[in-house]
């Protein structure tokens, strides 16, 4: 038999995260996420307002192509059932239809072309008196009734887009940091009712 020989005993640490160092870190992660959480839902607000902007500048824009493809004018109205023009804000969604006879209302004969649905909750898109209710593209392409729109969110002017009509090419105007959109004047809007 051989002598009693010591065990040899392994001098093995289990490595882990204490309780302090997981708060701690816990702790560091909530204040990122307090401190990041609001510039990215700016981010968003303003992604989506850029969104929505750009959606109805190329809805002008194909109503305007269509007028002149058609050989006829096309006219684009507020709509929320997308069958019948309305009267409310354009933020209820709109249609663009064939404006066979040039009157700007939806007859009978006339065909809808396209439908575009609602903005998205808080945002309106309110225009002058002038296209309050209907814009219309004549055969040549051009723009039969001129004016703005302002595009809002929960009613602030700062950050807003103007989608400006024009006879020609319609176009975007809005401020790069954030305050209110400047109209053809060279002064800013002061309400997102214009």
């Amino acid at each position: 038999m051989k002598p009693d020989q010591p065990i040899a005993h392994c001098n093995t640490h289990q490595r882990g995260v204490t309780l302090i160092e997981l708060l701690t870190v816990v702790a560091i992660v909530a204040v990122l996420v307090a401190i990041g959480a609001p510039s990215f839902q700016q981010s968003i607000a303003r992604n989506r307002m850029a969104a929505h902007s750009n959606e109805f500048l190329s809805t002008l824009n194909f109503a305007r192509s269509e007028a002149i493809k058609r050989g006829h004018s096309v006219t684009l109205c507020p709509s929320s059932n997308g069958s019948a023009c309305s009267d409310s804000g354009w933020e209820i969604g709109w249609l663009a239809f064939a404006d066979i006879n040039g009157n700007s209302a939806l007859d009978g004969s006339e065909t809808v072309i396209r439908i575009w649905p609602a903005l998205s909750p808080n945002f309106t898109l309110r225009p002058n008196a002038n296209i309050a209710s209907r814009i219309r593209y004549d055969s040549r392409g051009m723009a039969r009734n001129t004016g703005h729109l302002l595009l809002c969110k929960s009613g602030q002017i700062n950050g807003a887009r103007a989608i400006v009509v024009v006879t020609a090419r319609p176009r975007v105007s809005y401020s790069g940091d954030q305050t209110a959109p400047i109209n053809d004047a060279g002064t800013s809007y002061t309400t997102c009712t214009p």
